[in-house]
């Protein structure tokens, strides 16, 4: 019971940082410094009763080559950023990441591409999988990582913590909540599942 009392409230903290994640991303016109996303999210994340943030937040312009983006650099029409900012609520994390095209844009197909991948990368998140198991399937899929490609989720960002380079091989546990964030073709989010005696279950919608 305590277990899915946590899951519900992880759930929770989910949607209020996805909630928040879209309203940050509303603030990504050309002109607009980074700053004003961040004060989008923490402005919409109050309004979910959310005492804290996560961290700082995360702010890249994509590309071959992700680069982190100072709180003062103003957005260009036609960037590609993908972000990922995160919330406290109620004692539990929520974290939420997407990409968005600043001043509009279609980016439909890399997001389809992203999906792809991070379906072949949840098929693999089942008990007795190792670290090593979604790192093949990432690299099978032709994913990569910008942060984490994968990552627990809790009271705050917990183990396991699953990057392409590690040789960790922990096996996943039911009941582990994933955060997981591949990139694809310079489109990079995340979505959440938690490791089940079958087969995962996801714990929020597609962004």
């Amino acid at each position: 019971m305590r277990r899915l009392l946590a899951r519900a409230a992880v759930q929770t903290a989910l949607r209020a940082a996805r909630s928040a994640l879209r309203a940050a991303c509303r603030a990504a016109a050309p002109g607009a410094p980074v700053a004003a996303l961040v004060a989008g999210f923490a402005a919409s994340m109050s309004g979910s009763g959310a005492g804290f943030p996560l961290g700082e937040g995360l702010v890249w312009r994509t590309g071959l080559r992700f680069v982190r983006l100072p709180a003062a650099t103003a957005l260009a029409a036609g960037d590609g950023i993908a972000l990922e900012i995160g919330l406290y609520l109620r004692g539990y994390a929520g974290l939420a990441g997407d990409t968005v095209a600043v001043g509009g844009g279609d980016l439909t197909a890399a997001r389809r591409a992203w999906f792809g991948a991070l379906c072949d990368l949840a098929k693999r998140c089942r008990p007795g999988a190792t670290a090593a198991d979604l790192r093949a399937a990432a690299i099978a899929a032709g994913a990569r990582q910008e942060g984490l490609l994968a990552h627990g989720l809790g009271v705050g960002i917990e183990p396991p913590f699953i990057d392409l380079e590690s040789d960790d091989n922990e096996p996943l546990r039911p009941g582990t909540v994933l955060v997981l964030a591949p990139v694809v073709g310079g489109f990079r989010a995340t979505r959440a599942l938690v490791v089940t005696d079958g087969s995962p279950r996801w714990l929020e919608e597609a962004p």
